[in-house]
């Protein structure tokens, strides 16, 4: 979408029959369908511009009680 209907660019999400599963009974199995679908999602030939970041990294705040990020948080940017 270019923006007109919501003012900027968006990626439109629809709904889709079907339920998320994230506790399931053969996860051996689970795992590989998610990698075979990744592999599929990602050898998509798309035609977009490169994803761009609307977070104002000057906005955000450390939670109340903590100093920073914990010692197992990975800080990326």
């Amino acid at each position: 979408m270019d923006g007109d209907e919501c003012g900027h660019p968006a990626l439109l999400m629809s709904y889709l029959d079907g339920h998320v599963e994230l506790k399931p009974r053969d996860t051996e199995d689970w795992l590989v369908q998610i990698a075979s679908m990744l592999v599929r999602v990602h050898d998509l030939e798309v035609n977009a511009p490169v994803a761009e970041s609307w977070l104002n990294r000057d906005n955000l705040v450390v939670p109340h009680g903590q100093s920073g990020p914990t010692s197992g948080a990975r800080r990326s940017r």
